[in-house]
């Protein structure tokens, strides 16, 4: 089945989406295309080069591109162009809510908050993917006492968008993992990016000073990326190796 701006199966891809059954791939062509995608069936969206490049999925308002839900999909070959600050990692370019996806081969020119965030997501794939660097001497003003990493401001823009961790400045994402476990990260290409695999919200509350329940990440595969590797808040046994960025770890207190 597929999709173009005229002369295709269909004009819009979320149609598409709407109207295959499970398991049919959709061809998407070159072109221009807007709007939040949502993807609650499994199927392939493989974007195809027919003569005036990738596929560009280009955001509208503050929302995400594309959200998965359904297990067992392919994303493939796309240019994503998120241009508008979001409110929250929720937002993130590309979120995944389900298990056994692969998010393959796609160029991200720029991110809002983050790039790609795998939340309650197992057993997926994350590989080849490509963050843009065109914001590499940018830096984001955030309030001068910004809160813990968890829940602040992330993107995909490279490690010296944040410099030094001087005040006022946040440090930006390109994937996080959260609450997600047994994902493979591989071969994704930026300049000296940051990933993140945390365990979900853990700031203190309560009478007693505890940490919020939370949801551990484990036995993921972060081999071969551009990245600095942060692991956050009681997460285990998970394997990071030939990254060309530094490791930190932050254990909850």
């Amino acid at each position: 089945l597929t999709v173009c701006p005229s002369g295709c199966d269909y004009g819009s891809i979320q149609a598409a989406v709407d109207a295959v059954q499970p398991g049919v791939t959709v061809e998407v062509r070159s072109g221009d295309y807007a709007g939040k995608i949502d993807i609650n069936k499994s199927l392939t969206l493989r974007g195809v080069d027919s003569g005036a490049g990738l596929p560009v999925l280009r955001q509208v308002g503050d929302d995400s591109i594309i959200n998965i839900t359904a297990s067992q999909v392919v994303v493939e070959s796309f240019h994503l162009v998120q241009i508008q600050e979001t409110v929250s990692i929720e937002k993130a370019a590309i979120v995944v809510r389900s298990s056994h996806n692969t998010i393959l081969g796609n160029t991200f020119e720029q991110c809002g908050m983050a790039c790609i965030l795998l939340q309650d997501a197992n057993f997926n794939s994350i590989h080849k993917n490509i963050f843009g660097e065109e914001d590499a001497n940018t830096a984001v003003a955030v309030q001068e006492n910004p809160p813990s990493r968890e829940g602040t401001p992330v993107g995909c823009w490279p490690q010296q968008a944040v410099a030094q961790p001087a005040l006022g400045i946040v440090e930006r994402f390109t994937i996080i993992l959260q609450k997600a476990s047994y994902n493979q990260v591989t071969g994704n290409y930026g300049q000296q990016l940051y990933t993140q695999i945390s365990s979900g919200t853990m700031s203190p509350g309560g009478s007693n000073n505890q940490a919020s329940e939370y949801k551990s990440s484990h036995q993921n595969l972060v081999i071969g990326n551009t990245s600095k590797v942060i692991l956050e808040f009681s997460v285990s046994d998970n394997i990071i190796s030939n990254n060309q960025g530094a490791i930190e770890i932050t254990e909850l207190t």
